[in-house]
């Protein structure tokens, strides 16, 4: 039987390190909560499909960016694969080389091998993969970095 996999890349408010941060704890949790696509791992996940759910929040790593800056359109808003700043655009954390290949070598690449495992296993299963990207949104609309 054909599965889908679903890629819930947003549903965890876990920050495996706080290294880094600038913001205190408030602070953290207002975005925390802002940013998380919350129950989305409820409302997609099921007994049928394959679910991919990453298990740290994006504010600590996001999973949907490119891991290359001159790739990833919202680097310039030092919102890429590891977020600076906060919705705002205030200063959230100081990413440094040394964090950012921790994030990206402990976090980022464990989640996309599991994604890219779960792909391949299914194009051998059935010859085709459909993979459903899994989000939910906010009634009221973020500030929008890239307008500005």
């Amino acid at each position: 039987m054909k599965k889908l996999i679903l890629h819930i890349p947003h549903s965890s408010i876990h920050i495996p390190s706080l290294q880094g941060y600038a913001v205190d704890q408030e602070i953290l949790n207002a975005e925390i909560l802002k940013l998380t696509d919350w129950y989305t791992d409820e409302l997609f996940g099921n007994t049928t499909d394959v679910s991919i759910i990453a298990p740290f929040s994006r504010i600590f790593c996001d999973p949907e960016r490119f891991t290359d800056d001159s790739k990833e359109e919202m680097s310039k808003y030092a919102m890429g694969v590891l977020y600076e700043t906060l919705d705002s655009g205030e200063l959230m954390r100081k990413v440094t080389l040394e964090l950012r290949n921790f994030a990206i070598d402990n976090y980022y690449q464990p989640h996309h091998n599991k994604l890219n495992k779960a792909v391949f296993k299914e194009l051998k299963h059935s010859g085709t993969a459909i993979v459903v990207d899994c989000h939910s949104f906010p009634s009221t609309l973020l500030k929008e970095l890239y307008r500005k």
